[in-house]
């Protein structure tokens, strides 16, 4: 077990990729995980998961939107808090792709193209 001594956030770890890399950490590795997602039920489950028949907690979930700079100050001291000196951090947490294009065709004699309307954020993270 590598990573025994080891504190890790995993970012996007409620499901897929995220909630695999977050188990092979702990189950594998040793190392104990803060669970950071949006997704709350999903992430207290697999905390609840990677506890499971051990004497201590091992592992921990925290909503975290990472496009806020607050959320991952909380996650820092959540980590340290309840494991001791973060050691590592997997981002896994992705976005949404954007909408593609769409195109409003209406038969009246002529042809109008709508323009699709994009979420546009700014490329600062959100406090």
């Amino acid at each position: 077990m590598r990573l025994q001594q080891k504190v890790v956030i995993v970012s996007g770890a409620a499901r897929g990729i995220g909630a695999a890399e977050a188990r092979a950490l702990r189950g594998t590795q040793g190392a104990r995980v803060v669970i950071g997602d949006l997704l709350g039920d999903l992430g207290r489950t697999l905390a609840s998961e990677l506890n499971a028949g051990r004497p201590n907690a091992c592992a921990q979930y925290l909503h975290l939107d990472a496009t806020r700079i607050a959320d991952w100050e909380h996650a820092v001291r959540l980590a340290e808090e309840s494991f001791g000196r973060l050691t590592t951090l997997v981002n896994n947490a992705g976005r949404p792709r954007p909408a593609r294009p769409r195109r409003d065709i209406r038969a009246r004699g002529k042809l109008h193209m709508r323009p699709a309307v994009f979420l546009v954020t700014d490329k600062k993270p959100k406090t």
